[in-house]
């Protein structure tokens, strides 16, 4: 039964959304992933954005008989972004259509690092190991104000369209907290125990708002969204 559901409801959906001229579309816009829905005057956006950076960095010392180290730290930085949009058209011709739109972004960050070393010194060899993983799940919010934003017709295909919009006004905050962490470690040498430690999963609440700003970014490069969108 389960497995029938599965596949009636999303048919339903499909049918209604088609049914009630529904035009779906799929894009790149403004270094985002942008999934765009038509109907009549009114327009709707889910955008999926992200870039990783990594970082490592690793050391060697070596005297032969009588002392050995070495070490490897690692970091891996992830950060993420989903936008939900809402546009209402404003004007439309042959060659372009007119839109004003209403975006709210959320910005997730995940962050992991290790770090680990060896050392040994004549006889006595010594290991350890440290890793952290947070989740930023309310790392940032920003809400904007987008006009104009403009779909042009492809000359040489009716479903393909440029988009051109511009962050009208904006207003960003961020929390104290908003997060999950996770740690780990291990130690052992030729003196003492193993002994390993850590915290699976602490969670920390979003807290107080600790920075608003806002403003316009009409008249810098960063404000304007550009992007290739086809529809199907």
């Amino acid at each position: 039964m389960r497995r029938i559901a599965a596949l009636i409801i999303p048919a339903v959906l499909l049918a209604f959304m088609q049914g009630c001229g529904f035009r779906q579309s799929i894009g790149y816009v403004n270094n985002d992933l942008a999934w765009r829905q038509a109907s009549g005057e009114i327009k709707t956006e889910v955008s999926l954005g992200g870039n990783v950076v990594n970082q490592f960095n690793d050391k060697t010392i070596d005297v032969p008989g009588y002392y050995y180290y070495s070490d490897e730290t690692g970091d891996i930085n992830t950060n993420l972004s989903l936008g939900l949009a809402f546009y209402y058209r404003l004007f439309k011709n042959d060659i372009f259509d007119l839109s004003a739109g209403l975006k709210f972004t959320n910005y997730f960050n995940v962050d992991y690092n290790y770090l680990y070393y060896f050392d040994l010194l004549g006889p006595l060899k010594h290991y350890h190991y440290d890793e952290t993983m947070q989740f930023d799940y309310l790392n940032s919010n920003r809400v904007s104000i987008l006009f104009p934003d403009v779909e042009i017709k492809c000359p040489f295909s009716d479903n393909l369209k440029f988009v051109f919009s511009v962050e009208l006004l904006y207003i960003s905050w961020r929390y104290n907290n908003g997060y999950i962490k996770y740690t780990f470690s291990q130690d052992v040498s030729t003196s003492t125990r193993y002994t390993e430690g850590g915290n699976p999963g602490s969670v920390a609440a979003p807290g107080a708002i600790n920075s608003v700003k806002g403003g316009s970014d009409i008249f810098s490069i960063g404000g304007v969204n550009l992007g290739l969108l086809y529809y199907f």
